[in-house]
């Protein structure tokens, strides 16, 4: 199947995962600034992140796999109809 994509510029990343073909799961470490999840398939979390902004759900569902998968610090904002 089609892969979603991350994309990571100036600081900001972006997750994007489709609606149950493209699903996925990011184990490393995010770094950077802010992180957006974009697509409304599900996405995990697995690393212990250590990105310093925010963290926002646009679309979909996100779960997380360990503690600081959203590092402690992080703004969260899920937008209507999304799950964490």
């Amino acid at each position: 199947g089609v892969g979603g994509h991350i994309s990571l510029s100036d600081g900001n990343g972006v997750l994007t995962s489709g609606g149950g073909v493209n699903d996925g799961l990011v184990g490393g470490v995010l770094k950077g600034v802010n992180v957006t999840k974009l697509g409304v398939g599900v996405l995990g979390l697995a690393g212990a992140n250590a990105y310093t902004g925010s963290t926002t759900v646009s679309a979909g569902k996100i779960y997380l796999l360990q503690a600081q998968s959203i590092p402690n610090l992080s703004a969260l904002s899920l937008a209507a109809g999304t799950e964490l």
